[in-house]
């Protein structure tokens, strides 16, 4: 396949997976800075398992040249295999959490913690996607 034609997914900041685009959108939509994360933007190819993704750096290792060329992979590695989901806690029989309430919720949705609350803007799906 050639390397224009390879079939990209990415995930935004709160976990959402976008795609396919094909490398000439991405390579795009990346030089015109639409991903604020920059290097640490999570990929895939589209014949990777889902919740394969890495780094964009790791497969373009060249700042300057992401999304040129074929992407790099380790020789004795094929595509990432799928993270494993953590471990589940289990439930204590003890609530040491409280439901939010109606006031906190309202107060979380104003303020809410650093990293969390909409992406930036230029950041979510990209331009055109369909909702």
């Amino acid at each position: 396949m050639a390397d224009a034609a390879l079939q990209w997914f990415y995930v935004d900041r709160t976990g959402q997976e976008f795609g396919p685009f094909r490398t000439t959108k991405m390579k795009s939509w990346f030089s015109q800075g639409f991903f604020p994360i920059g290097d640490e933007l999570l990929v895939r190819l589209a014949e990777w398992p889902p919740e394969s993704h890495v780094p964009v750096r790791i497969l373009y290792p060249e700042p300057d040249s992401i999304f040129e060329g074929a992407p790099v992979l380790p020789p004795s590695r094929g595509p990432p295999r799928p993270r494993r989901a953590p471990p589940r806690l289990s439930r204590s029989r003890s609530r040491s959490h409280r439901r939010l309430s109606r006031e906190d919720h309202a107060d979380y949705e104003r303020h809410p913690p650093p990293g969390y609350g909409p992406p930036p803007h230029g950041y979510g799906p990209p331009p055109g996607y369909p909702p």
